[in-house]
């Protein structure tokens, strides 16, 4: 493709002048003139595309950290019996009368999602 040849009205002269930042361009270079602006706006969409696509995955990762800052605060306040939410019932142990021992529920902690749906689901019950 040749160098795209730009023009502009010398009102002095009373003609067209070449010069690279013309307003007009040639005739004879118009196909590579639209080619080039095709190709430029071609670009310029992709690169919305990318900055809105990067955008997007920066809300989400902001959400996702605003939901576990809302957790963690959830979870500090002095106010509230958060020992259900962490702990869940594993099973019972039956009383014994001749030891007299047993009576009570086993526990074990909750971890990863299993911790993260507990808290969502108390916080949704107003706990």
């Amino acid at each position: 493709m040749n160098e795209i040849k730009r023009v502009t009205w010398d009102y002095l002269a009373g003609k067209y002048m070449e010069q690279a930042d013309g307003d007009f361009v040639l005739y004879s270079d118009h196909e590579a003139e639209v080619a080039r602006l095709r190709a430029e706006l071609q670009n310029a969409a992709k690169a919305a595309l990318d900055a809105t696509a990067l955008a997007c995955e920066k809300e989400r990762e902001a959400d996702a950290l605003r939901v576990n800052a809302e957790r963690y605060l959830w979870l500090r306040n002095p106010d509230r019996d958060v020992s259900l939410v962490l702990d869940k019932v594993t099973g019972y142990v039956e009383y014994h009368e001749g030891t007299q021992t047993g009576g009570y529920s086993t526990y074990e902690y909750r971890a990863g999602d299993e911790l993260d749906t507990a808290i969502d689901t108390a916080m949704g019950e107003g706990k």
